[in-house]
């Protein structure tokens, strides 16, 4: 129960929040401003229930994880109810949870985890008649990563992206941004990945080949779909570098380990040669 109350207590606070206004009465859109433009809150009752009692009845005979996530599904259906079309609800997790119970691993329920989005009046996830909701090309081939979630939330307030991540936009999310902002954001996350392959390298002491060097100092393209691709192949990069880096590593290693075991045979062949005059040292 302690464990609810926390995630009410938080889901008040949070109610607070949305509600509070800018001082002067500025108004943006017709409404009041808002004091806060993003709000975070950590409901954790769901994953103390899972991590400590298991999260299937074979071995959480009392139930609490399924109770605790019936108590999240009803807090957050209550609080849905308050949003308006201006405000975007992210739901995600830092990680699953395995029948067992336990925190971490490379299980598939324990990597995988939910992305829930909802603005009040958005069709998001509705495509009508074939046509797309917004004109940003698309990054995800593949299931996003979490590392994708700070970059879209960036574009969603209409911010640059953070310059350390490694993400790309969500693009199911992306109808969700200011349209006409589309092409600052892909701009603007064209020159951060530039920026962070350049760093990396650097910081790794990894040598850019010249298509390499070209790839990171060339000016951003002007077209949606070239800052993708160009954002992709970087991402692609930066791949190849941590590669580059780990097996330098790897061979400075093995050599290392070669040059001491070279050592070591010569000093046995030293102490071989000076035991086959009987010196008394070598003597037991």
């Amino acid at each position: 129960a302690h464990g609810a109350d926390v995630d009410r207590q938080r889901l008040r606070l949070l109610r607070r929040a949305m509600a509070a206004t800018q001082p002067g009465g500025e108004v943006e859109g017709g409404r009041p401003r808002r004091l806060f433009e993003l709000m975070v809150a950590q409901l954790s009752e769901a994953d103390v229930q899972a991590s400590c009692g298991g999260a299937t009845a074979a071995f959480n005979a009392k139930g609490s994880y399924a109770s605790a996530i019936a108590n999240t599904t009803a807090a957050l259906t209550e609080l849905v109810a308050e949003l308006d079309s201006t405000t975007t609800l992210l739901i995600t997790s830092d990680h699953g949870a395995v029948d067992r119970g336990g925190s971490g691993g490379a299980e598939p329920n324990s990597v995988s985890i939910p992305l829930i989005a909802y603005r009040a009046g958005s069709n998001l996830g509705v495509n009508t008649n074939g046509r797309p909701f917004s004109a940003a090309p698309r990054f995800n081939g593949v299931t996003p990563s979490t590392e994708d979630v700070a970059v879209t939330v960036a574009a969603l307030l209409g911010v640059p992206a953070p310059r350390q991540s490694e993400g790309v936009f969500v693009d199911a999310l992306m109808p969700l941004a200011n349209q006409p902002l589309l092409s600052l954001h892909y701009k603007d996350l064209y020159l951060q990945r530039q920026a962070l392959v350049a760093a990396l390298a650097a910081a790794l002491g990894v040598p850019l080949t010249a298509s390499d060097a070209a790839l990171v100092g060339a000016p951003p393209p002007t077209e949606l779909t070239a800052l993708r691709d160009g954002v992709t192949n970087l991402q692609a990069l930066g791949s190849d570098v941590r590669r580059r880096a780990l097996a330098s590593s790897s061979r400075a290693a093995v050599a290392a380990t070669l040059g001491y075991a070279l050592l070591v045979v010569a000093l046995l062949a030293v102490a071989v040669r000076r035991g086959s005059f009987a010196d008394p040292w070598l003597v037991l």
